[in-house]
């Protein structure tokens, strides 16, 4: 009997990489089976013509049931990197701070939406940041403080803010507490957006030069 058959492909998630597999479900073969079981509790099974009937009622069954019958999903996590252990320890530690700031910023979204709006925002630039880096690789040291402080602190803000939500009726220590560390979330935005714009510096650099290169020739060549 056949069934869907197990596909696979490479997929890029919440700033992960993924194996995703799809598994034909196995209902099919029990549906085909359970037809066995029911006819031989209720007719003779030593009759060629009820055997017939019986294999293509099992068929049958097993081809309806397959047709509708659901696909199990399975993820493998992939390193973005063979070989490179340096990155892809950076990318998973970029991928869990993202993560954390997707459950912050979906904890605020009812209580505190203009402080979920500011930690959506920061998780998409660090996403930016994580693509940046997985795309340029020798720019990885320019976001050793950025992985070793910022993003960690950065987390850990997150972490006590939505604790912070929970304390219904807390006092002016809580409010305060709060209040400081939305303060300090909009000082981050900025930050990782500066972040962000330094590692396209070089970048810069090497465009100005080519226009003022490309320029020059023009200029020479009385094209311009």
């Amino acid at each position: 009997m056949k069934t869907k058959p197990e596909t696979e492909k490479i997929i890029e998630k919440d700033g992960r990489r993924y194996r995703e597999k799809l598994r034909p479900s196995a209902l099919p073969f029990w549906a085909a089976a359970a037809v066995w079981l029911i006819a031989a509790l209720f007719l003779p099974m030593y009759n060629m013509l009820h055997l017939i009937g019986i294999a293509l009622v099992s068929i049958g069954a097993g081809l309806l049931t397959a047709k509708f019958a659901p696909t199990k999903t399975e993820l493998a996590e992939l390193p973005f990197y063979e070989g490179n252990n340096d990155l892809n320890l950076v990318a998973r530690q970029i991928a869990s701070a993202r993560d954390v700031l997707r459950d912050a910023q979906n904890q605020c979204a009812e209580k505190k939406p203009e402080t979920s709006a500011l930690l959506g925002g920061i998780e998409a630039t660090c996403g930016k940041i994580q693509a940046a880096v997985l795309a340029s690789p020798d720019d990885l040291p320019k976001i050793r403080r950025f992985l070793n402080y910022y993003l960690p602190t950065t987390e850990k803000l997150a972490n006590k803010y939505t604790f912070l939500l929970t304390q219904d009726g807390g006092g002016a220590n809580i409010a305060e507490t709060a209040a400081n560390i939305e303060q300090a979330l909009r000082t981050v935005r900025s930050a990782f957006d500066a972040q962000l714009d330094a590692l396209f510096s070089d970048d810069a650099l090497d465009i100005s030069t080519d226009i003022t290169v490309l320029e020059m020739m023009l200029t020479r060549d009385n094209l311009k």
